[in-house]
């Protein structure tokens, strides 16, 4: 299939200016309105997978549901790869950048920890393969000599990424939440401050914190959750194995990446009490392990 660097180029760089303009957007957070969003498509991590990307499009059909907003996260750093080894992930960029111009204020891209690192360098590696590294040879795998523009082009689009969304029930969808240890020094602020500063992006800043931490317990999520001033959590970015997990009653991880894989629709006109969480949240009907 022939690959258009041009037109991609074109819709990466639409993407990431339509995502700072996107309505309801309030600094790194988009606060959904009632009277526009009825309903919320939610992902797990996607880390490239297209089969299941395709598959929750196909669920949430945008198109014939008018007021319903889609949510994801997490996209690069695959398994996916090229003959010569370079990571394909690069590929859900351009997918979701096309589908960003035709649904420019319901499509909701959220920034994890691999965004965070393949936009700032840091490495990520494991069992000594560097992802950073795979990623960015797929890059030129793909588009040869405009194989840097493309790069810059996604660090654009990684810059304008989310960091959360907020649902009008006092739903706040996030990557991950900080570790418990780090929320007396965490900057609530980050969330609807006007883009991010360097201090930002440096190694144990706030923003590191909240896309790399790992912390599950209920009382860390309770805490969280009163700082952002919501009642239920929806993360990603701790895998699954079915797909999602209640680690306490108002937090649900969900997990996109590979089988099972799990998703929830979240109504935002009714309260949602946290222990019927369990009851929002559906599993791929064909999700694929790649």
């Amino acid at each position: 299939m022939r690959i258009d660097a041009d037109q991609n180029l074109r819709s990466l760089r639409q993407a990431a200016m339509l995502s700072r303009a996107t309505a309801g957007r309030r600094g790194m957070t988009v606060h959904l309105a009632p009277e526009t969003a009825a309903d919320v498509l939610v992902s797990g991590d996607l880390h490239g997978n297209l089969f299941n990307l395709q598959a929750l499009l196909k669920l949430a059909d945008l198109d014939m549901n008018p007021q319903r907003h889609l949510v994801l996260q997490e996209f690069v750093h695959g398994t996916a790869r090229y003959p010569d080894g370079g990571c394909r992930s690069h590929r859900m960029l351009d997918v979701l950048a096309a589908l960003k111009s035709r649904h420019p204020h319901r499509l909701h891209l959220i920034m994890g920890n691999h965004e965070l690192a393949q936009w700032t360098g840091r490495k990520v590696a494991k069992d000594d393969v560097y992802f950073n590294d795979l990623f960015e040879e797929g890059v030129r795998s793909c588009y040869g000599p405009r194989a840097e523009e493309m790069i810059e082009a996604y660090d654009q689009l990684f810059s304008s990424m989310l960091l959360a969304v907020r649902l009008p029930n006092r739903v706040f969808i996030c990557h991950s939440i900080p570790e418990g240890r780090h929320l007396a020094s965490f900057d609530v602020g980050l969330f609807e401050q006007m883009g991010l500063r360097e201090e930002d992006l440096e190694n144990k800043a706030s923003l590191y914190h909240l896309v790399w931490g790992r912390d599950t317990r209920a009382e860390t999520a309770r805490k969280f959750a009163e700082m952002v001033d919501a009642e239920i959590l929806i993360t990603g970015h701790i895998a699954q194995e079915a797909g999602y997990g209640l680690p306490s009653d108002a937090h649900l991880i969900l997990d996109s990446m590979a089988s099972p894989a799990a998703y929830a629709l979240i109504p935002t006109s009714e309260s949602i009490p946290p222990t019927s969480l369990k009851e929002f949240v559906r599993l791929l009907p064909h999700g694929t392990r790649i």
